[in-house]
């Protein structure tokens, strides 16, 4: 009896340890899917995860960042932004969405927004964050681009009615 009953415990616990192993890699794989920056920090600030998309953006090996922090990816300048919005989601719970200007290692500076939620253990206290980094460089050169065109049109429109001899020959012709 006695016997039975431990092996139908040791069946359950296996059973259970497989199911626990099959959604880790659901998560891990979801992450790795991801077509955006995604990455995940401890409490302490030390990067966890990175998905492929976090290394293509920073032009880095993840290995070279796992353990390590926002002051071993970024310049000061730039990192100081993001620890202090780090530390007030560790202190706050929640979420945060930011824009921020980044410089990648390959020297290109990126418009982007920053999406942050801390992550809590069950009793609510917080065990790391989670952020996903939305590259928003073309939207906002776009948006540059239709500002200047349309400053552009708007001064050739007020030079043509400064011009009122300009509209007679137009008559004209």
């Amino acid at each position: 009896q006695f016997v039975l009953q431990r092996e139908r415990q040791e069946a359950d616990r296996k059973r259970i340890e497989a199911q626990l192993s099959e959604q880790l890699h659901l998560v891990e794989e979801l992450i790795e899917a991801m077509p955006l920056p995604v990455y995940l920090k401890d409490c302490a600030g030390r990067y966890v995860r990175l998905n492929r998309a976090f290394e293509l953006f920073f032009h880095i090996d993840r290995k070279e960042l796992i353990g390590h922090t926002l002051t071993d990816l970024l310049p000061p300048a730039d990192a100081r932004l993001h620890l202090e919005k780090d530390a007030e989601l560790f202190a706050c719970k929640g979420m945060q969405v930011y824009e921020a200007s980044v410089h990648s290692r390959d020297g290109v500076t990126h418009d982007t927004v920053y999406r942050k939620a801390a992550l809590t253990r069950r009793d609510g206290s917080v065990s790391g964050l989670l952020g996903v980094i939305v590259d928003i460089t073309e939207r906002k050169q776009a948006e540059f681009e239709v500002l200047r065109a349309k400053e552009m049109a708007e001064a050739a429109s007020r030079a043509k009615s400064d011009f009122p001899w300009f509209y007679g020959w137009e008559k004209q012709a």
